[in-house]
């Protein structure tokens, strides 16, 4: 008899606790799933702005808990009185991302850059060597992506190997970057 009081004692404070659980989650549900944006995820595209074109070569990370991290490169590439210049940057950024309907917002808390390569005219010349002729450091891309800038991105399709995303670039032109999940 009393085996059966505490299997029913037992049974009774699982129920309760069961009980309690399911409330919780209706009263405080989950965040929808992210849309399978979570992973590490390597794009290449480009886009212009007057007569520069940019191009981007990154991998973004998208961590769980709505925050991502991006390292790649930015080159800056033009003419100036059809003489053509090319200027390459690291880029190392951070920030946070939410997901609602088909729409990717991401807010960038900081992104630094330092000149790789300066090619002026088709001549390499290192961006040391410009700064210890100057005495001056060479122009970085630190101001063009200033703390807390965000965008708004439509996810235009997410697989598992590929998210396509609709942006506008700055002269306002919509334009698509795919991501290629990378393990």
């Amino acid at each position: 008899m009393l085996n059966f009081k505490l299997s029913l004692l037992a049974l009774g404070i699982f129920a309760s606790m069961a009980a309690i659980i399911f409330a919780h989650s209706i009263i405080f549900p989950l965040p929808p799933a992210p849309l399978g944006v979570v992973g590490q995820w390597a794009s290449e595209y480009s886009y212009p702005i007057g007569g520069t074109v940019i191009k981007v070569q990154s991998l973004a990370k998208f961590h769980r808990k709505g925050k991502y991290s991006v390292s790649g490169a930015i080159t800056v590439e033009g003419s100036v009185d059809q003489k053509h210049y090319r200027f390459t940057y690291d880029a190392l950024g951070e920030g946070s991302w939410t997901t609602e309907d088909q729409r990717l917002s991401i807010n960038l808390n900081d992104l630094k850059t330092t000149p790789r390569t300066l090619n002026f005219w088709g001549y390499e010349i290192s961006p040391l060597l410009v700064t210890k002729l100057t005495g001056l450091p060479v122009p970085t891309l630190n101001d063009a992506y200033p703390e807390g800038m965000s965008d708004d991105l439509t996810l235009l399709s997410v697989a598992p190997d590929t998210i396509s995303l609709g942006v506008i670039d700055p002269s306002g032109n919509p334009f698509i970057i795919q991501m290629h999940r990378r393990l």
